[in-house]
Parts: structure tokens; C-alpha cells; sequence
């Protein structure tokens, strides 16, 4: 009797304990006319240590702007600390900023207002750009970014002597807007930040920018997604599968608005992946030439490949080329309308951002890596293999990105798994003809819970690679 008296106890504390948890779930209004009164003024960024560290007590200035902070984005998030977006606007187009006496502003636009910047383009508060910039990096959780002095991702707001890096977007007269997104990492969730968390929530931040296009600064019209890496493949993502109804079950679950669109105007990414089932492939294709890498790491430092690494390394950029052919492509025209895009950024770099201090003048750049030619003011490149060989240093083993031991990022993305099917196709080959290790990666990457072949896991692939949407 004690015994059950004492359960009854027990479950009678613990259920207290879990109603309090339980009435702190809200829903949250996505009306950001009720969020006018909750502007703060901006003019100052911490500054960093070079190992991305706050130096405390002091600060830099940044281009004087508006930001409106920690807007939940959907009604029913998972995580309100995470799922939430800040937006920054130039004081150029704030007609009245009234002080509520708190550190907050409540702003009237000034719809008449023009801002030029250095460039010429003139902007009004309603036909400003929006810049949609994720955080997102190997799929982790992203960070909104605080322009002013919180600590709030502000390792990715300035650099080492305290410039405001996304404070130039506002300087150039853009609504600034930066979004945060459940990643592999991101503690407490019951989706644990898997495929398609990420592009869901910057789908739902995108509907609720629209559906409050009429109150907030910008042109919701013009929405361009920035990113870079695994938040490159998310804005790329994000721009390609434009409404597309396999993420509306998910969005409906948040509590995105569910009667705008989540197409967007245009994205500006870095080293984006296209297709993570292709990525292993395109790889070896980019380092077609390359055999030793400087892996990173407690078990790190300079490694070779072996014999069999060597073989999958040849494979895979022949499937690769095959996948090439199969899009329409001749392997030779694409390589050579690759280097002609090389070429043509290069250009760029070398007119407007070349490091002055490093390599002196653009000849100086040509003269400092392979592959590429200087002649009539302009840098060429001329060999992929030896460019790329020469500027960039190979940072992945073979199977970069669908590991062995499914720890890479990617594979966290598909929980813990093995995904590409491209690349357990190349291994089936080399098994067939008679190679022992693929062999035995062939069984490594075909078991019934962690393989490749189950078909909701190879949905989760096809909804998050941008080639589905093409």
C-alpha cells in the first residue's frame, strides 16, 4: 500500500512539474502591425577577438538603422528562440521614430523618401530590395543576426576589427532581413532539425514577409535569399521550389501563413550544393586531379589516398560525366562553359575586390596560381583541373559527403544515414566487378535502418536538391 501511495505521489509531482512546461506553449499573432511599437535604434556592433570572441565593453560604429528583433515567423513553431527573424531598415526612410521611453520606437515610414546609394540606385521605403539572409552552415542551426551589441550570432556580424559586415546591405539602402532555422543540431526538438526543417522554415519566414508586405519596409516582391555552403543549397533551394506543395504539410504543422507564397524574387549564394545526392560525384569532378587532402580533425593532417580510393575517385567522375550527358550536357562544352564562368568572376574579383595587398594587380593573381593566364588587362582560366588544384586545397576524403560513417553533415541532415544513391550505384559497379572494399561499402550503405535505399529517405533527398524543381 505505501508502495502505491508512493507511485501515486510520485506521478501526482511530475505531473505538476509538466503542467507548467505545457502552458507555456502559446500561439503567436502574425500581425506586425501589433509590432510598429517594438523598433530599437542601431548604431553600434560589438566587436570581435580573431577567434570570434567578444571584446567586452567595446563597440564599433555600423550604418544607423531600425531593427525589429526576435519576430516569430509562424504560429506554432517548434522553438520561438529559433524560428524567428530580425529586420533592419535605413533611418532614411523613417518619417517619425517616437520614443516609448523603454529603448523601443515606434516608427512611421516615410513613403516619399528616396535613398540613393554609392552606386546611383534609388530606392523608396516600398520599392527597397529585401535581403533574406540565412545563417546556415553544414545544415546546422541558423542564427538571426543582432546588428547591435547582443551577443546573438554576432560571430557572423562583423569582422576582426569590428566592420559591420551585413551592415552594408543596409548602407546601401536594402531592408535587411535575417532569418533563423532549426538545424541537425538544434537541442529539444522532436523533428531534431531534420530534412526539410531548414528550407521550411525560410519558406515560412518568406509567407509571413508577404502576408505582412502592406505594414513592414521593403518590397516583399523582391525578396532575395542569401546564404552560403549548406545555406547556399538552402537559398538555392528556396528559389527554385517556389510554392511548391510538397513542403505544405509541413508549413500547415508550424503555423506558416498558409494563404501568400513562398516564391522569391532571386538568390545570391556561395558554394551552394545543387544536388546532395550528386555531391560526391561533383566533387571528384571538381578535384579530378587531387589525391592528397589536409584532413581536419583530432585524427587530421595530410592524408593519400590509396589504391581503392584512387579507383573510386576515377568512377565516380566518369558517373558524374554520364550524369552530365543524361542533363544534356557534352562533357567537354561544359567544362568549357565552366571555365568561361570562372573567367568571368575572376574578372570581377580582380577589377573591383583583388586583395591589393596580396597580390598587387590581376597579373600579379595570375601569376600566383595555375590554370589561369593573364593578357589585355584580364585573367583567363584556361585549366580547371590545375586552377582549381592551385587555389583551392582539397579539405574531403573520398565519399565527402555520404561518409562511411555517416557523421558528415549532410548524413545528420538524413539522420545519421547513408543517402546517395548515386553513390552506392558506383560502389554496385565496382562491387560487380570484383572489388572486395566496395563490396563490403556496398553492404555498409544498404542496411535496413541506416541505408540507402528506403523510400522516405530518398523523398527527404529529392525535396531537399534544387535539380528536383529544374
Amino acid at each position: 500500500m505505501k508502495k502505491m501511495i508512493a507511485l501515486i505521489l510520485t506521478a501526482v509531482l511530475l505531473l505538476s512539474l509538466l503542467l507548467p512546461a505545457l502552458a507555456e506553449e502559446k500561439t503567436y499573432d502574425l500581425d506586425a502591425s501589433k509590432l510598429m511599437n517594438q523598433w530599437v535604434y542601431i548604431d553600434s556592433t560589438a566587436v570581435m577577438t580573431p577567434m570570434g570572441q567578444i571584446k567586452e565593453g567595446e563597440t564599433a560604429k555600423v550604418y544607423p538603422c531600425y531593427g525589429l528583433l526576435n519576430v516569430v515567423y509562424c504560429a506554432n513553431p517548434e522553438s520561438a528562440r529559433i524560428q524567428h527573424l530580425d529586420i533592419y531598415v535605413p533611418t532614411e526612410y523613417v518619417k517619425e521614430a517616437k520614443d516609448n521611453g523603454d529603448s523601443t520606437f515606434t516608427l512611421t515610414f516615410d513613403e516619399e523618401a528616396v535613398f540613393t546609394n554609392l552606386n546611383g540606385t534609388s530606392y523608396t521605403v516600398n520599392t527597397a530590395p529585401i535581403i533574406y539572409q540565412n545563417t546556415i552552415d553544414g545544415y546546422k542551426e541558423g542564427y538571426s543576426i543582432t546588428l547591435g551589441t547582443e551577443t546573438k550570432g554576432i560571430h557572423l556580424n562583423a569582422d576582426q576589427s569590428g566592420n559591420s559586415i551585413y551592415g552594408d546591405y543596409v548602407q546601401a539602402g536594402y531592408i535587411y532581413v535575417c532569418v533563423g532555422s532549426r538545424g541537425v543540431d538544434s537541442e529539444g526538438l522532436e523533428s531534431k532539425g531534420m530534412a526539410p526543417d531548414q528550407i521550411v522554415d525560410l519558406k515560412a519566414g518568406v509567407r509571413y514577409l508577404k502576408a505582412n508586405d502592406a505594414v513592414l519596409p521593403g518590397d516583399a516582391n523582391k525578396i532575395i535569399a542569401v546564404g552560403s555552403s549548406a545555406g547556399g543549397s538552402c537559398a538555392t533551394l528556396l528559389g527554385v521550389s517556389g510554392n511548391a506543395e510538397v513542403f505544405l504539410p509541413y508549413l500547415e504543422k508550424i503555423g506558416a501563413v498558409m494563404d501568400v507564397t513562398d516564391d522569391i524574387y532571386g538568390a545570391r549564394v556561395q558554394a551552394p550544393i545543387a544536388n546532395v545526392d550528386k555531391a560526391d560525384m561533383a566533387y571528384e569532378y571538381l578535384h579530378s586531379t587531387e589525391v592528397n587532402y589536409h584532413q581536419m580533425g583530432p585524427n587530421g593532417g595530410d592524408k593519400t589516398f590509396d589504391d581503392f580510393q584512387i579507383a573510386l575517385q576515377q568512377e565516380l567522375i566518369a558517373a558524374f560525366e554520364a550524369y552530365l550527358t543524361e542533363l544534356g550536357f557534352d562533357a567537354a562544352t561544359f567544362k568549357d562553359g565552366y571555365l568561361a564562368a570562372i573567367s568571368k568572376a575572376l574578372d570581377v574579383y580582380t577589377t573591383r575586390w583583388l586583395d591589393k595587398e596580396q597580390y598587387g594587380d590581376a597579373e600579379g593573381f595570375a601569376k600566383a596560381y595555375e590554370g589561369v593566364s593573364y593578357a589585355d588587362g584580364k585573367v583567363t582560366a584556361d585549366s580547371l583541373e590545375a586552377f582549381v588544384a592551385s587555389f583551392m586545397t582539397r579539405g574531403k576524403s573520398i565519399m565527402a559527403f555520404d561518409t562511411e560513417a555517416s557523421k558528415s553533415w549532410e548524413a545528420k541532415l538524413f539522420g545519421e544515414a547513408h543517402f546517395s544513391a548515386s553513390l552506392l550505384s558506383v560502389l554496385e559497379k565496382m562491387a560487380g566487378d570484383g572489388n572486395a572494399e566496395a563490396a563490403r561499402l556496398v553492404e555498409a550503405y544498404t542496411q535496413p535502418d541506416t541505408g540507402v535505399n528506403s523510400e522516405g529517405k530518398q523523398k527527404m533527398v529529392r525535396m531537399m536538391a534544387c535539380m528536383t524543381y529544374l
